[in-house]
């Protein structure tokens, strides 16, 4: 099992545990500090980025072109740079909590 999960109260312990953690994530990202300014608009730029990108991918998948037909490596390309997106957005937000509880050297 996973450390601290209590498996006799259900699932609805496992759904408390990631609302609190979503929670706590979002009230992470609104403190604003200004030791961790740098961090905070790094993040919010990756993010807003791969809001653009996961749009883009969308249109592609949903309305494709006739004049460039959309083939699975263009689709695959996409989806693997927004997962490397992704993983910059969540690497920089760690940043960031680290900077605001004074973890980093």
């Amino acid at each position: 099992g996973v450390l601290g999960w209590d498996k006799s109260k259900g699932q609805n312990a496992i759904f408390t545990d990631i609302k609190e953690g979503v929670t706590s994530s979002f009230q992470g990202l609104v403190k604003v500090e200004t030791k961790s300014i740098g961090y905070l608009i790094g993040t919010l730029f990756l993010a807003s980025m791969s809001v653009v990108k996961i749009q883009d991918l969308l249109r592609l998948l949903l309305f494709p072109s006739i004049e460039t037909p959309t083939t699975p490596i263009m689709i695959l390309s996409r989806i693997s740079r927004l997962a490397r997106l992704g993983l910059m957005t969540s690497i920089m937000y760690t940043l960031k909590d680290a900077s605001d509880r004074d973890r980093l050297r």
